[in-house]
């Protein structure tokens, strides 16, 4: 009985907070029409070369919520798509767009699968990996890139590494933020190091003179 008390309390502890965040948001924090977001998007024009800010991009057989830059003033420019993580929208994304778009770039970010309220599948095979990496490379095509550059946040950083694997001719370059490569990730999980607050102290003075920036969860160089 004791045991079963603590799991309701801790259930409690849990619920109780989520619930009321939860009450929160959609009283306070939402919009008062739930699908004015989807009604919003589906008023957005679709994408044109000759156009910048946010449009509809049709790829995959769907239509994707995306904001693009850099198309009207640099007609000849460098591709670069920009994969958001979880929980975010392509709207993370907007002050590097400027600065891509500054030095010659076109960009297109995008609101992922699941995320856009055109490209919404309900069946959950629909949502694996390898359908994502391939939305990126339909995005690209939609806007008119042969070959493009990559670049991916937490989840989107995962997406950057399977695009770049099973696209290997249209991908340039892979920049990943908070996400190692996947080799590099399974090899410290095989191998584990020292944690704690003396791995990232370990981990310079492992190399004596040397300067690197270091990753205090797995202590390696990177």
């Amino acid at each position: 009985m004791r045991r079963l008390k603590w799991l309701w309390i801790a259930w409690a502890a849990v619920a109780l907070p989520l619930s009321a965040a939860y009450a929160v948001d959609r009283l306070l924090l939402a919009p008062a029409c739930p699908t004015c977001h989807a009604a919003q998007t589906e008023a957005l024009p679709l994408f044109s070369p000759k156009r910048d800010g946010l449009v509809r991009i049709r790829a995959s057989g769907m239509e994707f919520r995306a904001r693009v830059e850099g198309f009207g003033r640099n007609p000849g420019g460098e591709g670069v798509i920009l994969l958001h993580g979880f929980p975010e929208t392509s709207i993370m994304w907007q002050p590097l767009m400027d600065r891509l778009a500054g030095e010659g770039f076109r960009v297109v970010a995008f609101d992922q699968r699941g995320y856009s309220p055109g490209a919404r599948p309900w069946r959950v095979g629909a949502y694996t990996s390898g359908r994502l990496a391939a939305d990126a490379v339909a995005i690209a095509h939609a806007v008119g890139f042969e070959r493009f550059h990559v670049v991916g946040h937490d989840f989107g950083g995962a997406i950057a590494w399977i695009a770049a694997d099973r696209f290997p001719d249209q991908v340039l370059t892979v920049t990943s933020l908070s996400t190692p490569h996947p080799a590099a990730l399974a090899e410290a999980l095989e191998r584990p190091r020292p944690s704690g607050p003396t791995a990232a102290t370990s981990c310079f003075t492992a190399c004596p003179g040397c300067r690197s920036w270091c990753s205090a969860s797995t202590a390696r160089p990177i």
